[in-house]
């Protein structure tokens, strides 16, 4: 019994003192952000938008990103984009989503290159254009986006906006599927082709 409650003891001391050590991260991570510190400020916005450490706020959050993203934190600007995407913390705006998810890509971030060649593709916030698209999914799929390389292969394969090109498409299935997306693997096996 003894050693059960010197356990029970030594659980709560670790427990109590990981809070601590936790509440403290999170107020040095507060203190950086507020020194101007931008990947602290998109670190917050997460703890923020997540509730990790604090209530959910996901205003707060898109405050903190826009705060970093305005100083060209890429993570920032792409989860500025989804929040204006998505109405997260601020007012649903798919001008602003294009605008953040731009920058985001130009600075070579494959997710908002993927979501941008989304949007160009479907006209949602922008006016359709294939070849925009496929730009965009081109430089994500050159990055390893395994979603843009299976994209890139329907394309290719099916002649949408582009040339069709057969073994091009059957390429860009074989990249996504060695990476396990499932659709590029079905694909191939629907076609005979190995990966």
């Amino acid at each position: 019994m003894k050693k059960f409650l010197a356990f029970v003891v030594c659980v709560v001391v670790l427990f109590v003192a990981g809070t601590a050590s936790a509440t403290e991260r999170f107020k040095d991570l507060q203190e950086k952000a507020e020194k101007g510190d931008i990947n602290a400020m998109f670190l917050l916005g997460g703890k923020y938008f997540k509730g990790e450490e604090v209530k959910k706020d996901y205003k707060k959050a898109a405050e903190l990103w826009r705060k970093a993203a305005e100083k060209g934190h890429d993570d920032a600007q792409y989860n500025l984009a989804i929040a204006y995407e998505n109405g997260w913390g601020v007012e649903k705006n798919y001008d602003e989503a294009i605008k953040w998810y731009t920058k985001a890509a130009k600075n070579g971030l494959a997710d908002a290159q993927y979501n941008l060649g989304i949007s160009y593709a479907t006209g949602e916030g922008v006016e359709k254009n294939p070849s925009e698209a496929l730009k965009w999914w081109s430089k994500a799929a050159e990055q390893g986006h395994a979603q843009s390389q299976y994209n890139l292969g329907v394309l290719y394969y099916k002649g949408e906006g582009v040339e069709e090109n057969e073994q091009l498409g059957i390429e860009w299935f074989r990249k996504a599927a060695k990476q396990g997306h499932a659709g590029a693997q079905d694909a191939l096996i629907q076609m005979g082709e190995k990966w």
